[in-house]
């Protein structure tokens, strides 16, 4: 009997694979429109799962894996959310060949970490967004 060979083929999906890493574990990722995304994480460093909408360029699933992009954090204000960026960030960045990143910040985390003697939970916001998500 002869052994067939397989090999593998690589299919390029237009749906990015978000991946847990340095502390996030992704626990969902939603297509929003072509190129928005809502992906949830959960960490210990805060409490409750926590929101990320990342804005992909126009050309980010044509240029075939090989190109960098620079990133832009966009930082909501005190009470605001993670959406709170959403269609300004195209609007101000315009066809802008980069990637837009929208995190929660909490309703008053201030993105930094919490120093609250007998908190009931962390608050470890800069954590979160700098050693963690950056």
């Amino acid at each position: 009997m002869a052994s067939k060979s397989i090999s593998s083929i690589r299919v390029r999906s237009d749906v990015p694979d978000f991946i847990s890493a340095f502390g996030l574990t992704v626990c969902s990722s939603t297509k929003l429109s072509d190129q928005l995304y809502e992906v949830v994480v959960s960490t210990p460093e805060v409490l409750d799962n926590q929101t990320i909408r990342i804005l992909l360029p126009n050309d980010y699933f044509t240029s075939g894996n090989t190109r960098r992009y620079p990133v832009l954090y966009l930082l909501h204000g005190a009470t605001g959310g993670a959406a709170d960026w959403t269609g300004a960030a195209e609007e101000i960045t315009g066809n802008a060949s980069l990637i837009k990143v929208m995190p929660n910040g909490g309703r008053f985390g201030f993105y930094t970490n919490w120093v609250i003697p007998g908190s009931l939970y962390p608050q470890n916001w800069r954590t979160f967004h700098m050693e963690q998500l950056v």
